[in-house]
């Protein structure tokens, strides 16, 4: 299983511990990733400001990755609807590939519409990629603690074109966890956002939206809450003093995993090859750094 890799923004700037940790896990499962070379933002946080501009800049990565010849593997949440989308967008509009093209001729790229990219998401390599049996065959320590999925907005929903997966309940990340061990549950909170898009504008109101998940999650007895998307665990991992200073409620303190750090430990990797040293919420309280 061979797949070209787009970290997005985040990945690469703040969230190191999410690379680290795929870069672990994912050899391990007979994963290997072909790195697209420097690119640009995938577009994003321009998907309503300037259309056009999106366009483009998600365009190249999907041309660039065309051309590797193999599926492109995108763990950001964001990066993946932008692509997606992008991609959708594309494959309906002849006029807006002939306008694509133009631009990308001078960096001697060019989107076919006749080959359009298989883009998957973290959850989906796993799951539908390498597949439970592969993985509860690779566990040597499993994950015995309750944990809460956090799956967020963007790899669910909207369901216009196909999603990581059912934007109503999805279960792959449960099942997923469930092949290392974990316990896993349902709550009512279970498909609520993070809010990080509005942290630019409303970083308060984000901090208490936080801070109710996670004061909802230990109060229905889970152990640890686990995403998928470095805008979320930055949210709900990083910001967690900040987000006790708003609600001034120490029962905000709460670990947080990414899905791929839990795969690591029940794999019997070292806690800081999957980079925990760098999560700054108490996972402390579940392992040992």
């Amino acid at each position: 299983m061979k797949y070209t890799v787009f970290w997005g923004c985040m990945i690469a700037t703040v969230e190191y511990g999410y690379e680290v940790s795929v870069r672990e896990v994912f050899p391990r499962l007979g994963v290997e990733l072909a790195e697209l070379g420097w690119n640009a933002c995938c577009g994003y946080p321009l998907m309503q400001v300037n259309t056009r501009v999106w366009l483009y800049l998600a365009s190249r990565i999907l041309a660039e990755t065309q051309g590797s010849g193999h599926p492109l593997f995108v763990p950001c949440n964001g990066c993946h609807i932008s692509l997606c989308e992008a991609q959708h967008t594309l494959m309906k509009h002849d006029r807006l590939v002939g306008w694509v093209n133009e631009l990308l001729r001078d960096e001697g790229l060019r989107f076919n519409q006749s080959s359009p990219v298989r883009i998957l998401h973290t959850i989906e390599v796993l799951h539908d990629e390498v597949g439970l049996e592969k993985i509860r065959s690779s566990v040597v320590k499993p994950f015995s603690f309750k944990v809460a999925c956090h799956y967020g907005c963007h790899i669910i929903r909207p369901a216009d074109f196909p999603r990581v997966d059912d934007a109503e309940n999805p279960t792959k990340m449960e099942a997923i966890l469930g092949a290392i061990g974990a316990k896993t549950g349902d709550y009512p909170e279970r498909l609520e956002c993070c809010g990080a898009g509005a942290n630019v504008v409303e970083p308060e109101l984000v901090a208490r939206l936080c801070g109710w998940k996670l004061k909802s999650v230990r109060a229905r007895g889970f152990d640890a809450l686990v995403t998928s998307c470095p805008a979320c665990q930055m949210n709900y991992d990083a910001k967690q003093d900040a987000i006790m200073q708003v609600v001034k409620d120490p029962d905000i303190s709460f670990p947080v995993f990414y899905l791929t750090q839990l795969v690591g430990l029940a794999m019997g990797i070292e806690p800081r090859k999957l980079g925990l040293n760098l999560n700054k919420s108490p996972v402390e309280n579940l392992i040992d750094l």
